[in-house]
């Protein structure tokens, strides 16, 4: 495709997953993708936000993202909340997902090892949310969505 081509492998992925849309499924949510909001102008969120993509699979807490950016953890919670429309929790569980949804894309590995390399211990509960978030288990968004080609 041309966006491949002038582009790459993964702003195509992105955009195939945008402009699709599949009749046969009562839901576009395996093809959402995330798009954080950034433009909130709260610096230290901002900073919190970086944190979170950068670090996602060394956080225990977010908490510990809040002692960080130097915001007490309740304040840091409505903050977060207030800029960016969700919960710091969400949205650490929302990067991770998108870890995982690309890896799932892109790589062969175990739905174990993508489970642990975007930072969970439980694979049950990690396929529980997945399945929350996109409306597939992550065997059926692979078989769905697997191209085989490195993105990263």
């Amino acid at each position: 495709s041309i966006i491949n081509k002038f582009g790459s492998k993964k702003i195509a992925s992105a955009c195939s997953k945008i402009f699709l849309i599949d009749s046969g499924r009562d839901s576009q949510t395996p093809y959402m993708v995330f798009l954080p909001i950034k433009n909130h102008g709260d610096s230290q969120v901002l900073m919190a936000q970086t944190i979170i993509e950068d670090n996602f699979l060394e956080i225990k807490s977010v908490d510990a993202v809040a002692k960080k950016v130097g915001i007490s953890p309740r304040h840091f919670k409505r903050r977060f909340k207030q800029a960016t429309g969700e919960l710091p929790l969400k949205y650490l569980q929302r990067t991770r997902i998108d870890a995982a949804r690309q890896m799932l894309e892109t790589t062969k590995d175990s739905i174990d090892e993508i489970t642990w390399s975007v930072g969970y211990q439980d694979v049950s509960s990690f396929c529980r949310l997945f399945k929350q978030t996109t409306d597939l288990s992550p065997k059926a968004y692979r078989d769905k969505f697997f191209s085989g080609a490195q993105v990263f």
